[in-house]
């Protein structure tokens, strides 16, 4: 399967652009907030269904998303922007072209997210750092790929920051025979 990661070149250099990587300084999200940051998500998420189509007509079947698709998203939960369900519906459009095309489509944190860190803070903004890209995937795909429950699922950690022991798979409607941890 022939993929690759985050930017098209061929897509990037044609005018206007197409690329899904729009962001801004902290300065301009401290002074634009919300209303520009759903902006520049809604242009993101229009040029990536474009560059998804454009990967599909070239068959390419394997996609490694920007983690720039919503600017600033460790600061927000995703309902919260204004343009919120005109976005959904965008990624439920870019959702269709993943599914009916049986599609690869993949995130890479970025560089400082470090879940094996020595540091308790780096662990932890990293684990932010994965949840708002799985709910990303959950806007985009409606369905994860795999049973594990979402964040939202997972037991309370105790005051140490270990967690609590995972649901068997029967908890999560697995088969009553699949091995627990």
């Amino acid at each position: 399967m022939l993929g690759y990661a985050c930017m098209n070149n061929t897509l990037r250099d044609r005018e206007p652009p197409l690329r899904c990587n729009r962001d801004m300084q902290q300065a301009t999200f401290e002074e634009r907030g919300l209303s520009y940051v759903s902006e520049l998500a809604r242009q993101n998420m229009q040029d990536l269904h474009a560059i998804l189509a454009w990967n599909v007509e070239h068959d390419i079947y394997f996609y490694r998303c920007t983690s720039t698709l919503v600017p600033w998203n460790s600061q927000f939960d995703l309902p919260e922007l204004p343009d919120y369900e005109r976005l959904r519906t965008l990624a439920k459009r870019c959702g269709a072209i993943i599914r009916d095309n049986d599609m690869r489509f993949t995130f890479h944190p970025d560089y400082w997210c470090r879940l094996g860190s020595d540091t308790r803070e780096t662990r932890e903004n990293s684990v932010d750092a994965v949840e708002y890209h799985a709910d990303w995937l959950d806007l985009v795909t409606s369905v994860r790929p795999h049973t594990t429950p979402s964040r939202h699922d997972w037991p309370a950690r105790t005051p140490d920051r270990r967690p609590t022991p995972r649901p068997s798979p029967r908890s999560l409607g697995g088969s009553p025979s699949a091995p627990t941890s």
